[in-house]
């Protein structure tokens, strides 16, 4: 998203010095009550002192994307349990002495010191949750062209007690004329509420007595609960990774109505701007194959990570195994978008034969893969693509993360080697089969024998016959580690016959060299574990 909003001389040249010195002043002038809050916080709430959150700030004019920073707060909620180590309701870990710091926004002092560093500053749009953020249209993040506010417009005329669509067209209100005058008027309001206590709902950031935008759309039916559950682990996900949001993240995929481009909306029901597709012919189309079964819990977050690509010309071929649970009736209503094509076999054959399957049905030039259980980020595509055409590669994979069932980062980031010849893939299956891509013009259909296990693997041997395998240094996915049948959920022994199987069936070799090749796999699975597997502290 490109910002397009002139500013004026003082919001370019004066606000943010005047931020700058109204921190240093508060620093230094208030340090004792800094000091006498902090003290108390200690003894009567514990440790640590400091609230720590991550926030989105203001977008970078240059790239589109808001940067999440962390914004400090003086801490106001115990860490009270119950006997099975839970902890307690909020009502129950919040004491008098958090809610009067809460009621005269002592709590908010420390973010002073955000605003020194830059990320807020001492009037503006008050910084939401990045759980809110994911729900926001490009329209509303438009509140973000500037730096988030300790006060600001919606915080002086109503706070927690208006509505979501209110505050945030008050902030959208305060962007379109950004003046000296009217902060000074923002900040004495502001001091008049505080101290006054006049029309003030207490603000309650770390457990928001409102409902969360999400929430709230919800609970209007203006997003589906498969919309609102992707977009959550989205939230999560860029929580634990830092960074920035991508416009992918925020505004969700936009739905054609009747593929009628001036009825376009998105699955919030509001209108949003459809960006002209270039190349739409078969040459860029990619083809995206997605094997299926039983997986109601997770297809939806990762058809909905697919329908959030940046990069829009794509097919996604789904090719369901003979399902038992509601699969079918979780994928129908994704059908309505034409690029989703939905098939099932006749009988249950194994991922092998659903991928073989797909791949002569693909129409597009880069074939593309995403089990039903993984996710893509927003750019995925877009990044992968130009990677390959600028530096003309046929064969690529990226980086990727691992989450737990429940969609939280486990804390462990894959690479692989920056290029990946057909003696690296004897070696061992370095890619993700989530982060693979290919050129099918160089490539040709692949199509593999009909293994239970190790077939994603069984077909990068033979597209690197054809061309070498180069990694995209960027975390591009997202792969569900541990949900039951997939790999990663068997012993090491099922493994390596796993890998007996692939070289002695799929590569059709002796049985000596088949146990050569599974010996040189457990070797260089152990290597790149070591080299190439990466656990956050």
């Amino acid at each position: 998203m490109r910002l397009q909003r002139k500013r004026g001389f003082y919001e370019k040249y004066v606000k943010r010095l005047l931020d700058i010195v109204c921190a240093l002043l508060a620093l230094i002038v208030f340090s004792w009550l800094y000091l006498l809050i902090a003290v108390l916080v200690r003894i009567k709430l514990g440790s640590p002192v400091l609230f720590k959150q991550p926030r989105p700030g203001m977008i970078d004019p240059e790239t589109g994307k808001e940067r999440v920073f962390t914004m400090c707060k003086f801490r106001t909620m115990t860490d009270a349990r119950d006997a099975d180590g839970n902890l307690l309701p909020d009502e129950e870990r919040l004491p008098a002495f958090g809610r009067m710091l809460r009621a005269t926004s002592l709590d908010e002092l420390p973010e002073a010191f955000n605003i020194l560093k830059g990320d807020m500053s001492v009037v503006g749009p008050r910084p939401q949750l990045v759980r809110d953020m994911v729900f926001m249209t490009d329209e509303q993040r438009m509140r973000h062209a500037v730096r988030p506010g300790l006060t600001g417009l919606a915080q002086v005329n109503g706070r927690n007690a208006i509505s979501w669509e209110e505050k945030i067209n008050l902030d959208l209100k305060y962007i379109e004329k950004i003046s000296f005058a009217n902060d000074l008027k923002i900040v004495f309001l502001t001091f008049k509420k505080v101290f006054l206590r006049v029309n003030i709902t207490e603000s309650n950031d770390e457990t928001d007595v409102n409902l969360d935008y999400g929430d709230s759309l919800l609970r209007e039916g203006k997003v589906t609960r498969n919309r609102y559950d992707a977009l959550q682990i989205q939230a999560r996900n860029i929580i634990e990774t830092g960074g920035y949001i991508g416009k992918g993240a925020v505004t969700g995929a936009c739905i054609l109505v009747n593929n009628d481009v001036s009825n376009a909306t998105t699955e919030v029901g509001i209108p949003c701007r459809i960006m002209e597709q270039e190349g739409s012919n078969e040459d860029e189309l990619v083809s995206i194959i997605m094997p299926s079964y039983n997986t109601e819990n997770y297809i939806s977050q990762a058809i909905d990570s697919v329908r959030a690509q940046t990069y829009k010309n794509w097919e996604l071929l789904i090719v369901d195994d003979c399902s038992v649970d509601s699969t079918d009736e979780v994928v129908k209503p994704f059908l309505r978008d034409e690029r989703i094509k939905y098939f099932k076999n006749e009988k249950n054959c194994g991922a092998a034969v659903c991928r073989n399957r797909a791949l002569r049905e693909a129409k597009g030039r880069w074939i593309a893969f995403l089990d039903s259980d993984d996710l893509w980020v927003p750019e995925k595509l877009e990044k992968q693509i130009n990677f390959m055409v600028k530096n003309r590669i046929h064969f690529s994979y990226s980086n990727y993360c691992e989450i737990k069932i429940d969609g939280y980062r486990n804390g462990i980031s894959v690479t692989g080697p920056k290029k990946i010849t057909k003696k690296g893939f004897n070696n061992y299956c370095w890619p993700g089969c989530l982060t693979v891509m290919y050129d099918s013009k160089t490539v040709g259909l692949i199509q593999v024998e009909d293994i239970r296990k190790n077939n994603d693997y069984a077909m990068w041997l033979k597209v690197c016959r054809k061309a070498d395998c180069y990694l995209l240094n960027e975390e591009l996915a997202m792969y569900r580690r541990g949900r039951r049948g997939s790999i990663s959920s068997h012993s090491i022994l099922t493994m390596i016959k796993w890998h007996y199987t692939l070289f002695k069936k799929a590569e059709g070799q002796n049985s000596v060299l088949a146990l050569i090749n599974t010996g040189r796999n457990l070797v260089f699975g152990l290597y790149k574990k070591e080299r190439y597997v990466r656990r956050s502290q």
